[in-house]
């Protein structure tokens, strides 16, 4: 079987030609929620909220805990800017994971936290309006339940 120079070389090319745009969307998405990440940082830190621990995901949506003071602080990027949601987990009563459907069909992930003598407040992970398809974002509301039940 002989080796063809020329072969490989194309061969190379194609490939790198298929992955260009591949690696591109990668680095794009990471830019998006590393701008996410410090806006979200930033309008926590105007809040009062000192975030220990948080994620961005999706281009539009972070979530963060103070461990100090039990506080959860929730953004949601749309078309107005950033919407923010604060909560003081010391007035929760309980933490779950609420999903709207249609039919077989899923429509909306929320972390939803009941407080005493409030009520129940919902943290959008995923609307299907926006996202055309869900990935991790039940297995992230769900390590957000943890992480919230082990704090409080």
């Amino acid at each position: 079987m002989d080796f063809n120079i020329t072969t490989a070389l194309v061969g190379l090319g194609i490939l790198v030609v298929c992955l260009i745009p591949i690696l591109w969307l990668h680095y794009n998405s990471n830019q998006a929620n590393k701008k996410l990440q410090t806006q979200f940082k930033e309008a926590a830190s105007q809040a009062g909220v000192n975030v220990s621990q948080s994620d961005t995901w999706n281009k539009m949506y972070s979530i963060g805990i103070d461990e100090t003071s039990k506080k959860l602080f929730y953004t949601k990027l749309n078309g107005h800017g950033l919407e923010t949601t604060q909560i003081d987990l010391r007035n929760m009563k309980s933490c779950s994971i609420a999903k709207e459907m249609d039919g077989p069909n899923l429509e909306k992930i929320h972390l939803a936290v009941q407080l005493k003598n409030a009520p129940q407040q919902k943290l959008e992970f995923y609307d299907s309006d926006i996202l055309p398809s869900v990935s991790e974002e039940y297995i992230l509301a769900e390590k957000w339940v943890q992480n919230i039940e082990r704090i409080n």
